[in-house]
């Protein structure tokens, strides 16, 4: 008589484990915001307040990030989903836009693949970061991003070191669209280095 086989559990993909402590600091307080749903607050103080505290945050702590953990969503030639920053230094009819995601939170296998079927639900639980960069590049480092942003394809996991900010139309870092509108977070990535894991 046979040894009975153990029941497989459901296969947990655990994004955060993994990750550098400001790469889960900065998902915490973006599944934080989530879960205040500001766009329903009646207290305008209370809004501003914390606004006020991510954004002091990000331009503290989001300036220069090491090895984060995120996957390829997709590489486009759109002018609309170009970076807040990348449409300031590039001409938008002419880049291509490196579109990426990171996950909030932990996800069994089968509550992932079905995530990934609705990444651009407003109520997604990833975080999208956009590299916009040139179609044709001069500068050596941007030459080097572009040759491996070429080689990419959807589902491809990524080291990333650089930047994460977002501009409001005076070009300060902002985050307040964001947090007040309980909708898809869309973030700027400004590389320093881009790698394949």
């Amino acid at each position: 008589m046979g040894c009975a086989r153990p029941s497989k559990k459901a296969e947990t993909i655990d994004p955060l484990s993994t990750r550098p402590a400001s790469e889960i600091k900065f998902m915490k307080l973006v599944d934080s915001l989530r879960k205040d749903n500001l766009s329903t607050d009646d207290n305008a103080i209370r809004i501003d307040t914390k606004i006020q505290d991510f954004n002091k945050y990000a331009i503290d702590s989001l300036k220069e990030i090491k090895n984060w953990i995120v996957v390829v969503n997709e590489i486009n030639d759109s002018p609309m989903s170009a970076s807040s920053t990348g449409a300031l230094l590039f001409n938008v009819d002419s880049v291509y836009n490196l579109r990426m995601y990171a996950t909030i939170r932990n996800f069994t296998e089968k509550e992932f693949d079905k995530s990934l079927d609705s990444l651009n639900h407003p109520q997604a639980d990833v975080v999208f970061l956009t590299y916009t960069v040139p179609k044709a590049p001069a500068d050596e480092k941007l030459k080097k991003h572009f040759d491996i942003i070429k080689k990419l394809s959807m589902g491809d996991t990524l080291l990333i070191s650089g930047a994460v900010t977002r501009l409001n139309k005076d070009l300060k870092p902002d985050f307040s669209e964001l947090i007040k509108s309980y909708g898809e977070w869309e973030v700027d990535f400004l590389a320093t280095d881009i790698k394949k894991k």
